[in-house]
């Protein structure tokens, strides 16, 4: 498996189309993995998505990135009486990049055949396992529409055009940040938040958990498999980043400094400055002072 940045992101786009489905209701549903990506979006009702860790309810203007490999399932709300229900969504099959451009039939995740199909194995943070969006420009749905009716197009300059929109509509998803219900990823952005939060206050990573809501023992986890760093690195670097702005942009001393970027007093402030820096905070000032 290979780990893209988003910049290098180049999808190919093996089917697109607004489809309707029958979904059979189901309390308990059988998890099928996909081959290639997927990313859905209802138009008409709102749809679930089945997932081993629980389920995420997309509602209209909701749009789900699903990677390869993870196993789902769509289902829907039950109206009336009746046990199948048509729910119309956006479907996209893509892979991110050109790699295996040559297969171009997609595999039903139901299919016999899956275990004989190869598609492309790279994936991307941001969007990995899987990713639900609900708050994101008009041009991604501008972008969508135009990618539908591309796919009903033939013709290498067509491709290139879907392959585009995708690639802008991902970009636009990543840019607003609002990912909901993505697992461990979610515990990590919120983590990130409260450090921003909270980066002139001191706290020690037990009172972090509390405040979260998680045993200090498993946010460290996770934070760290996510971000290979631990959590107790990640807050020191960000505070120290925070104290070197402020040595730049203000005239507060250094014991203001250290305060302000939640350190528990100067000493300690000074050395992991030091440490990290190869320099001391008033002579960091100093010397930067000199250059402009």
């Amino acid at each position: 498996m290979k780990f893209l940045e988003i910049s290098e992101i180049n999808p190919f786009v093996r089917f697109a189309k607004l489809m309707s489905y029958i979904s059979v209701r189901d309390e308990a549903p059988e998890l099928y993995p996909a081959k290639d990506w997927r990313l859905f979006m209802p138009y008409d009702k709102k749809a679930t998505l089945h997932f081993s860790d629980g389920k995420r309810v997309l509602g209209k203007n909701t749009i789900a990135v699903i990677a390869p490999g993870v196993p789902y399932r769509i289902t829907c709300e039950k109206q009336n009486d009746k046990r199948d229900f048509d729910i119309l969504l956006a479907n996209i099959n893509f892979d991110l990049t050109m790699k295996c451009r040559d297969l171009i039939t997609p595999i039903s995740p139901t299919n016999p055949k899956i275990e004989s199909v190869a598609f492309d194995d790279a994936v991307t943070e941001c969007f990995y396992p899987y990713a639900v969006f609900t708050d994101f420009p008009a041009t991604t749905n501008a972008h969508l529409v135009s990618l539908l009716t591309e796919a009903t197009i033939s013709g290498e300059l067509s491709e290139i055009k879907r392959s585009l929109l995708l690639k802008l509509i991902l970009l636009e998803l990543y840019e607003t940040k609002t990912f909901v219900g993505i697992g461990n990823k979610k515990i990590v952005m919120d983590t990130v938040s409260y450090v921003h939060a909270n980066i002139s206050k001191h706290y020690t990573i037990k009172e972090m958990a509390a405040d979260m809501f998680f045993h200090p023992f498993y946010l460290s986890k996770i934070f760290r498999e996510n971000m290979n760093v631990s959590l107790h690195e990640f807050i020191m670097n960000e505070r120290l980043s925070h104290a070197k702005e402020l040595l730049l942009k203000s005239d507060l001393s250094v014991e203001e400094t250290a305060s302000m970027s939640g350190f528990v007093n100067t000493s300690h402030f000074c050395k992991a400055f030091l440490k990290t820096f190869r320099v001391s905070p008033s002579k960091y000032r100093k010397q930067n002072n000199a250059a402009d």
